[in-house]
């Protein structure tokens, strides 16, 4: 009889490990190597590519602003010209002018034109202005007796901001309300009971965003405006609001 024996044979596999690719900040891409083995037969397969002569630059996102009363402006202010890109040192956009109720009958309200530039190589896409600090002080040229209320507060002076083109005109139809509210163009703002005291509310970047960003050597116009409430309190006489206003640029 004859025997028949059997041999079993066992292969064995090993696992190759997969290609792995790792992107480097200079976008260099290299290639896995990977093997294996099956029933004695051995191959190996090595591939690389790699990306040369790859560099890669920063951009900027900086802001200068003009205040003034058009055609007139005072110097440019550039956000660059103080430490970490923030310049609180810009002309005041108000200067101890008085404040008037905004009817036929007295002044027109405080109006200052503000003229912002993104000077840098990156588009913004999200700009805001926003107030980190608002008080009261009294003029030194107030009666005695007079003062002790606070403009800043519930109460005091109210505040618009009008968007309009290079000519800041509030009537040629272009101009448009982004504080206290938004509208669209032909319809400015109104003035509105408190309305300095919400924007002192807002004491951070970003808290009143103005829609559109700012690109790249883009100019936005802006026409502010301070006002008396129609029946404002004997404690506004003499007093003064000191504020920061603040334009924020963000990629």
């Amino acid at each position: 009889m004859r025997v028949l024996r059997q041999i079993a044979r066992h292969e064995h596999r090993h696992s190759g490990t997969r290609p792995v690719k790792k992107v480097l900040l200079s976008f260099l891409v290299v290639g896995g190597l990977s093997c294996f083995t099956l029933a004695g037969t051995y191959a190996t397969w090595n591939s690389e590519s790699s990306d040369r002569g790859i560099s890669i630059a920063t951009g900027s996102l900086t802001l200068r602003n003009f205040v003034g009363t058009y055609p007139t402006f005072g110097p440019q202010c550039d956000s660059y010209s103080a430490s970490n890109n923030f310049n609180s040192s810009c002309t005041a956009v108000y200067s101890a002018s008085p404040v008037f109720y905004p009817s036929s009958s007295t002044p027109a309200p405080s109006l200052i034109d503000v003229k912002v530039t993104n000077t840098g190589t990156i588009n913004a896409s999200t700009f805001s202005v926003y107030m980190p600090t608002c008080s009261a002080v009294l003029n030194s040229s107030a009666p005695s007796g007079d003062g002790g209320g606070n403009p800043c507060a519930t109460g005091g002076f109210e505040m618009t901001i009008n968007e309009t083109d290079s000519t800041f005109s509030l009537t040629d139809g272009n101009e448009k309300c982004v504080f206290p509210t938004t509208t669209s163009a032909g319809t400015p703002c109104t003035y509105t009971a408190s309305t300095l005291a919400f924007m002192a509310a807002h004491k951070t970047a970003g808290s009143w965003p103005l829609s559109g960003g700012l690109a790249s050597n883009q100019t936005r116009n802006f026409v502010i405006g301070l006002a008396l409430p129609s029946n404002p309190a004997n404690n506004l006489q003499g007093e003064e609001a000191s504020f920061t206003l603040t334009w924020n640029a963000s990629q």
